[in-house]
Formats: C-alpha cells, sequence, structure tokens
C-alpha cells in the first residue's frame, strides 16, 4: 500500500508541476488524450504484471501488438469485387449528383461502387455510392461522391460490392493467435527450460520480421470503413465535468479569458470573456476496457487460489512445487494472460490510430509496460505485485511523456526517464530485500538468544 501510495504522489507531483509552468497541460484535449493513452498502455502493462509477477519477463509485448494490428488490418481489408449486375442509366442529376438507373437499386448500400467506363478517356471509372442521409428518395435513383457532370444517359454500369471479414471473426481470430503466441512461450519456458529473457527476445525480433513481411513492408489501415468498430478505441460514452481548469488553461489562473501575451480578451460589448467554473472532459472507451480489465485482474491476482499460487510461485518456485502447485500451468497461464492482452492492445492501437508502419508500430511498448508494472509495485524477482499500482505506473509514464514535450524539454529524455524509472526500481527493490533480510535475520537470533537464557535459567 505504501508503494502505491507513493507512485499515486509521485503522478500527483507531475501533474501539478507541469501544470504551474504550462496551463495548457490541464485543457479538454490534453487531458483526454492522457487518459486515453493511459488506458491503451495500462492494458498491456496488467499482462506483463502478470508474468513479472511470476518471476518471468515477456519482451515481445511490442512485436505482438505490432503483428496484432496488422492483422487486424488485414483480415479487415476492403476489396471491391465486380459483380454480375448491370445497370443501364436513364438520366443524370448533375447537381444532385444523382443518378437514375433502369431498374430498383435499393439493394445497393453505401460505400458500395458503380463501375462505368469514361467516353472521354475509355477507361473503367469507379463511383462509389453515397447512402448517408442525403438520398433523394425512390428505388432507381442511386447519389454517389465523384461528380458525374461527365456521365451521359444511356451508359452501362457495373455493380462492385465490398468485401471484408466480419469484424467480430475479425477480432477473435487476432485474440485467438495472440495466446497462441502466448502459449508458445509458456511451453518453451516450462517444457523446454529456455530462459524467458531468450524466448521472448527472439520472438520480440521474429514477430517484428513476420508482420513486415505479412504486410509487404507497407503501412496497413481501414480507410474511411469501420468507423463502428472505431468506437472501441476513440469512443466518447460520456464526459465529466471538471472544475478550475478553464481559469488554468485559458484565463492563466483567472476567472477571465486571456490571450497569449496574457491580455484579456474583450468580447463584443469591450467586457473581459468569462470563462466556465466546470470544463467538461470527454471520457475514452478505452479506459473503461482498462478498468473492466483491472478488476477482474485484482480480483483474480487476490481473491482467487490461482492468484495465489502466481504469488507463491513467484516467492519461490521450488516451495510452490513442494506445495503440490502445477508451477508449470501457472507459468504457461501467465504467458497467455500477458499475450493475450498484447493482442487486445494491439487491436485497440490500431483502431486508434487507423494505419500503422509494420516496422514500427509497437517499437518499445515493451519498455513501457515493463516500466509501468515496475513503478507499480512489481517486483522483477517476483511474488509481488498490485493492479492498481500497474495501472498508476501507466498513467506516470504516459503523464511524463506530455510533460516533456509541454515544457519543451528534448524529447529523448524519455527513453533516459524509462531506463532509470526501471533501474531505480530494481534498485530499490534490492535494497528493501536486502533490509527485510537483514531485519528478518536480527529477529530470528533475538528470539534464539531469549530462548537459550530462558533454557539456561534454573528450575
Amino acid at each position: 500500500m505504501k508503494r502505491i501510495q507513493g507512485i499515486l504522489g509521485l503522478l500527483i507531483f507531475i501533474c501539478l508541476f507541469t501544470t504551474v509552468f504550462n496551463g495548457l497541460f490541464v485543457t479538454e484535449g490534453n487531458l483526454y488524450n492522457i487518459i486515453r493513452w493511459t488506458a491503451l498502455y495500462g492494458i498491456i502493462s496488467i499482462g506483463v504484471a502478470f508474468v513479472i509477477i511470476t518471476g518471468g519477463i515477456d519482451l515481445s509485448v511490442g512485436s505482438v501488438v505490432g503483428l496484432t494490428g496488422c492483422l487486424l488490418a488485414l483480415f479487415l481489408k476492403v476489396s471491391f469485387e465486380e459483380t454480375n449486375q448491370k445497370f443501364v442509366i436513364k438520366g443524370v442529376d448533375k447537381k444532385q449528383r444523382t443518378l437514375v438507373l433502369d431498374r430498383s437499386a435499393s439493394h445497393i448500400v453505401h460505400q458500395d461502387k458503380l463501375q462505368i467506363t469514361d467516353p472521354r478517356t475509355g477507361r473503367f471509372r469507379q463511383l462509389t455510392i453515397r447512402r448517408d442521409g442525403d438520398d433523394p428518395g425512390g428505388n432507381e435513383f442511386v447519389p454517389v461522391r465523384e461528380s458525374v457532370s461527365w456521365v451521359q444517359p444511356g451508359a452501362q454500369v457495373t455493380l462492385l460490392v465490398k468485401q471484408h471479414m466480419s469484424p467480430v471473426l475479425a477480432i477473435l481470430l487476432v485474440l485467438l493467435i495472440s495466446i497462441g503466441i502466448g502459449l508458445l512461450h509458456g511451453l518453451l519456458v516450462t517444457k523446454m527450460a529456455m530462459q524467458p529473457f531468450v524466448v521472448t527476445l527472439c520472438g520480440l525480433l521474429f514477430y517484428r520480421g513476420l508482420t513486415r513481411v505479412i504486410a509487404a513492408d507497407k503501412n496497413v489501415g481501414f480507410g474511411p470503413y469501420h468507423e463502428g468498430l472505431k468506437y472501441l478505441a476513440n469512443g466518447r460514452p460520456f464526459a465529466l465535468p471538471v472544475p478550475f481548469i478553464n481559469w488554468i488553461s485559458k484565463g492563466r489562473w483567472s476567472s477571465h479569458q486571456v490571450d497569449l501575451d496574457g491580455n484579456a480578451v474583450m468580447d463584443a460589448a469591450g467586457k473581459p470573456v468569462a470563462l466556465d467554473f466546470f470544463s467538461w472532459i470527454d471520457i475514452p472507451m478505452p479506459f473503461f476496457i482498462m478498468v473492466g480489465l483491472a478488476i477482474i485482474a485484482a480480483v483474480f491476482l487476490n481473491k482467487t487460489i490461482y492468484g495465489r499460487y502466481l504469488l507463491a510461485l513467484g516467492r519461490n518456485e521450488q516451495a510452490a512445487q513442494y506445495s503440490g502447485i502445477n508451477t508449470d500451468r501457472m507459468v504457461i497461464l501467465s504467458y497467455v494472460i500477458c499475450s493475450g492482452l498484447s493482442g487486445l492492445g494491439g487491436i485497440l492501437f490500431v483502431l486508434d490510430l487507423n494505419s500503422v508502419q509494420p516496422a514500427t508500430h509497437g517499437n518499445f511498448y515493451e519498455l513501457y509496460a515493463i516500466a509501468a508494472a515496475v513503478l507499480g509495485g512489481c517486483s522483477l524477482r517476483g511474488g509481488e505485485g498490485s493492479i492498481l499500482g500497474v495501472v498508476i505506473g501507466a498513467g506516470v509514464m504516459r503523464v511524463l511523456r506530455n510533460s516533456i514535450n509541454l515544457l519543451r524539454l528534448p524529447t529523448h529524455l524519455e527513453y533516459v526517464i524509462i531506463g532509470a524509472v526501471i533501474l531505480f526500481g530494481v534498485m530499490a527493490d534490492e535494497i528493501v530485500k536486502r533490509i527485510v533480510a537483514r531485519h528478518r535475520a536480527f529477529r530470528q537470533a533475538r528470539e534464539f538468544e531469549s530462548q537459550a537464557e530462558s533454557e539456561e535459567q534454573p528450575r
């Protein structure tokens, strides 16, 4: 608990420090982005925490994020295939960009395409269907996005229909692949007795290379499609009112708006523009996903027998084996959880960005996750960890990065800070371990001396 209080105090201090020197830190947009990115990194950090609790490590998280993100984009890639449905254009409304076909086209849906020969060039051109509420009505009327000034009545058009995998099936496949990766890692560590560092380092290289091969080393994304699915990553279910932040960010610690030079902004009547006391901060959808996962993870770790097995395994694997715990199964479970959450994170990251580069997407994400776990109280020796601490640690990492940008510090300091966090986290863990060991040895020696003195007293 003291470790959590300490990291929470650090987070509050960084926020206050940055706010004092740059009030833009508490603008609505900046706070929304901090919450969203903290949630995304928090999800993968929770998975890494399970592996660290068992005394292992997973360096392949970033590459798994890149692989699963690219796979989802490729699974949902939209391609337009020609059908045997052909129509004849009876009329053209150039102003409304609408075609009048020779028969009912009510089955044609939004973003389908019509292929037509351009009479000026003799080449095929495609027109995108626009069923977005501006449809003039009528089964034969088909509104399109592009200009139809060149289209002539009597021309023949062919319907092209978009084809792609079901989003539900695509997400399930990606999650199964990520779970399979975790299962492979766990089996190599337990059944082949390989070091987790070696297994996951090889995974880091292999999955990154595989991603580049699958995507042909080209950017992949969703384009204008799957807007409903993107709600998982950038949706805003509701907003919360927060006091004072308008006064700090727009008023520079006053109740009236000021410009960049610190001068009061006047309205048409020549009076200072008053700022609202409350500001509404949008809460992104990933935040709710992270909170749900954090609650499940915390209950599993602290309130179930399997969670206690994981902690016991991290403290002393040999003792856990002698106690009848199937340690191999628990190690495999930790890697499955880690890769599964990495896969979920990969899905959300690619949905948020909409387009990713296979060579760089997910790079160093494992360092953020490990740093967040170490900051949150997970011992790299294993046997200790707090899900709440990990979430707060992820928040510290994201706020630090945001503060570096707002305070106009060199951006490469970010990696210096990550390295320092991991180093000092390990050092602190080692120091605490030694102090506890010395205290325990001293207490045992005193108990032994007291027992010896009581035995030497005459009866």
